[in-house]
């Protein structure tokens, strides 16, 4: 009888061992947080065989539900909620059971184990497993749990980390808004979707006018602040799916789909307008009186571009559109600055 027990305590410990090992190997493949998720699910349902569960993770120091499986799970998730279980699990950083629900009020039977997300210290988030009738464990499946549950963890921090590298690699510093590269990059999409949705392009370049002189006589502390005033007065007047870059120095570019002349003019305008309003110190010294902008506008119309030139795609369009936006912004700051001058592009 002893030995038979202790026959299936090593099957059980040779079971967990090989569900580790797949999820460390699963885990690595990837750097994608959903395909991570779908991993630890799949090890979860196939290989251990618990069909009711639900994960939540932390997000901007919140929880959120990111996946809930199976039907108690779905019927413990009012008694879950409502007495915030993820929460003491979090607060607590060490498993909880919750035995016998029926005495709970929530018309509902069974258990729950609950185990935090943790690894190197950093909790991530918080694993449920519901079970329809009251139920037991022994320390080897809490260790088991409390080791793939931190596997998982590692590897979300991992994936977190990774988002947050790339993220910044795309970002100015200084404005928050994207950089040179990545506008590039925008640009070249934009190009390519709209030779086969036959719709136009706006580029704008906007440049600060007298930035420099603001810049000696008022120290380049208050110049970060003008940029980013700036760059925050433009993003919060631009579309959704309009995409604002700091092009560099004071100068900073709009790639602007499915924009015409008319609205591309409009909203040039309204730029000037809205610059001209922000509140800056020794803005009365500045040479216009207050702070203001140059900005160019450079349109392609990409259903002439299909119909008149059929053929490849010119490989160098971005850099043809950016060097014209920059020959009409100089023309505006020419033109006396605080101005827009544009040119149409056919092709």
């Amino acid at each position: 009888m002893e030995n038979q027990e202790g026959n299936n305590n090593y099957q059980e410990k040779i079971k967990f061992e090989n569900i580790l090992f797949l999820a460390s190997r699963y885990f690595s493949y990837t750097l994608n947080k959903y395909s991570l998720l779908e991993k630890f699910i799949y090890l979860l349902e196939k290989k251990m065989f618990y069909l009711d569960f639900s994960v939540f993770l932390i997000n901007k120091g919140n929880l959120f539900l990111e996946t809930i499986k199976g039907e108690c799970a779905v019927n413990s998730f009012i008694f879950v909620i409502s007495n915030n279980i993820a929460h003491i699990v979090l607060n607590a950083r060490n498993v909880k059971f919750f035995n016998n629900l029926s005495g709970s009020g929530f018309f509902i039977q069974g258990s729950i184990l609950s185990i935090p997300m943790i690894s190197i210290g950093k909790i991530v988030g918080v694993l449920n497993l519901y079970f329809n009738k009251k139920i037991y464990f022994i320390n080897e499946y809490v260790k088991f749990f409390n080791h793939f549950c931190s596997q998982l963890a590692l590897f979300l921090l991992n994936v977190n980390l990774y988002a947050s590298i790339l993220q910044k690699s795309t970002l100015d510093s200084l404005t928050g808004l994207l950089n040179k590269e990545k506008m590039y990059n925008c640009l070249k999409n934009e190009l390519f979707r709209i030779r086969k949705t036959r719709k136009v392009l706006a580029f704008f370049m906007i440049d600060i006018d007298f930035f420099k002189k603001y810049n000696d006589r008022m120290g380049h502390v208050l110049g970060d602040i003008i940029l980013k005033k700036i760059g925050n007065c433009i993003q919060q007047s631009i579309k959704k799916f309009d995409s604002l870059a700091r092009f560099g120095g004071d100068e900073f570019c709009l790639v602007l789909p499915s924009t015409n002349i008319k609205k591309g003019l409009l909203l040039a305008k309204k730029l000037l307008l809205l610059v001209s309003k922000i509140e800056i110190k020794g803005r009365k010294k500045q040479p216009l009186g207050s702070v203001s902008v140059s900005v160019s506008v450079s349109i392609s119309i990409g259903c002439v571009f299909h119909s008149v030139c059929p053929g490849p795609i010119n490989k160098d369009m971005d850099i043809t559109l950016i060097g014209l936006a920059d020959k009409a912004l100089y023309k505006a700051k020419n033109a006396g600055k605080n101005c827009i001058k544009f040119y149409k592009y056919y092709k």
